[in-house]
């Protein structure tokens, strides 16, 4: 297995202090749901394994915890939709679609806690100051940093407006624009239809129109290409986060539930390009909405 430079090595993580069945993003997230018992205390069993497991496997986990205010946030454990690093210093922040997910962007503690792990920071880029669209992170936009190109399905966390003011920052990614259909609806995020590493890609064509198929298919032409279906998407194999480890060997996170739901072939043929990491987090996915790859914000900064 080939080292890649494009592969983020540390990834930051929030406890999912106040976990929760989150009522305001259940308008649009199909793949929440209820249930009768003690989440949050669950959800952060689930977050510590996982922390420990991605540790034991040697990816750098920042974790960062945040004091619990006024407005409750129960989708914290989710950082990677209101921030996004990359390797030339830059950290960018991003304007989420309801209030108690905007609450979650703490950028003085995200600082704080970056400084002390070593990352240098040389700029702050602000998408909020440049658009009133939404646009939520790495949710929304899937990286393909060996083209570079940032993929996103527009829908109501993925606006255009926001999308045309994301191609002004001057990150050197353009976008490639997908729309997709479920349930009668836009898939919410990108990043639970498509997962992209150099040489492969898990998309799920069967939500998307004929003509974001066909562009999906020519922009990632000669790549192995992984489809998969409804069914599977909703059991989370496409949100899947593809790292290397402190000794460069690429491993795909992805969440148990996504693991048993792929079949023999898709198996073997993610496995020619990383191992398989998969962790146990059923209460996080079925109340949040979420998979492994939303839990995991990429750290790309210099050090």
């Amino acid at each position: 297995m080939p080292y890649h430079a494009e592969l983020a090595s540390s990834v930051l993580m929030v406890p999912p202090k106040e976990f929760d069945f989150n009522a305001e993003t259940g308008v649009d997230n199909v793949f929440q749901a209820r249930l009768d018992r003690d989440v949050q205390k669950a959800a952060m069993a689930e977050f510590h394994a996982m922390q420990e497991q991605l540790d034991n496997a040697g990816i750098g986990v920042v974790s960062m915890d945040y004091t619990v205010d006024d407005i409750a946030t129960p989708d914290a454990v989710f950082p990677n939709n209101w921030f996004s690093t990359h390797p030339d210093g830059t950290v960018v922040l991003y304007p989420m679609a309801t209030s108690n997910r905007r609450a979650e962007v703490r950028q003085a503690l995200l600082a704080e806690t970056l400084n002390q792990q070593g990352f240098q920071v040389r700029r702050w880029l602000d998408l909020r100051q440049h658009t009133n669209a939404v646009l939520e992170g790495t949710g929304a936009l899937v990286f393909a940093h060996h083209q570079p190109l940032a993929v996103v399905a527009e829908s109501a966390r993925a606006q255009p407006q926001a999308l045309d003011a994301w191609e002004t920052l001057g990150l050197g990614m353009p976008t490639l624009r997908l729309q997709s259909s479920w349930q009668q609806q836009p898939v919410y995020h990108t990043n639970v239809l498509l997962s992209t590493g150099p040489a492969f890609v898990v998309a799920c064509e069967a939500v998307l129109t004929d003509a974001s198929r066909q562009s999906l298919r020519e922009t990632f032409e000669g790549l192995d290409f992984c489809a998969i279906s409804a069914e599977q998407m909703v059991n989370y194999c496409g949100n899947a986060l593809l790292l290397k480890n402190r000794h460069q060997q690429p491993l795909l996170v992805l969440s148990s539930t996504a693991l048993h739901a792929l079949n023999h072939q898709q198996k073997r043929l993610l496995e020619r390009h990383a191992e398989l990491l998969p962790v146990e987090i059923p209460t996080i996915e079925t109340v949040g909405g979420g998979s492994a790859r939303c839990m995991l914000a990429e750290l790309f900064l210099p050090r």
